[in-house]
Formats: structure tokens, sequence, C-alpha cells
């Protein structure tokens, strides 16, 4: 494979996040700088190398922690994605269609795109 090929395929940032922490906090990352807790479930992940242009992929992911057993499912969105930051919103999905944002445990992101 051509090395172009394989550096432009390979992830940019990651983070395995607690939403939960106060403050939030990652528990491990890649080329993620800080984490602003924005409110319940609201946070910007700030990258220590930028992006080159908005336009990247983030995949996301959440999970239940073990005390979370039974309770109801969660889920992770983001947004107001810029060159140096994206924005992450979690949410628990009630029995009814409604969501409620929610600080979740675990969060997953990878970034995929063009640095700087």
């Amino acid at each position: 494979a051509a090395t172009t090929n394989i550096a432009q395929g390979l992830a940019k940032a990651w983070i395995n996040q607690n939403g939960g922490a106060s403050g939030a906090a990652a528990r491990d990352s890649f080329n993620i700088g800080s984490i602003a807790d924005n409110g319940t479930g609201d946070y910007t992940n700030t990258f220590t190398s930028n992006m080159a242009n908005d336009d990247f992929a983030v995949s996301e992911n959440s999970s239940r922690s073990p005390a979370e057993a039974g309770q109801a499912s969660r889920e992770v969105q983001c947004d107001a994605f810029a060159t140096t930051a994206y924005t992450i919103n979690s949410f628990v999905l009630n029995t009814t269609p409604n969501t409620v944002a929610n600080n979740t445990e675990f969060i997953y992101t990878v970034v995929h795109g063009d640095l700087a």
C-alpha cells in the first residue's frame, strides 16, 4: 500500500472519555489536548494538533457502566465541528420517545480527516 494511503487512513484523534467525572476526564486519548465540560451531557474536545478543515469525520459510541445495568440506553452525537475542536452531546433514552441530556460515563470518539 502507498504510504499516502496508509497515513490518510489512520485516526487523527481518539478518546475514551468519562463524561460522568467532575469536569469530564480522559481515560486515554490521542491528539486530544483538553475537554471542556459545557454542562450536562455537553462536552468540547480540543485537539492538540489542529485539523486542516472542519470536514473531518467523527465516529462516536457510548456504553453503560456495570452499575447502570438495566437502565435506559445511551446515545452520543457530535456537532459544532471546527479545525480546533468538536462538541459531543450525550443523552439517556428513557421509556418514552424523549431523550434527556446525561453525563454518560463511557464515551468513545474517533476522528478521521487531514491534519493541518
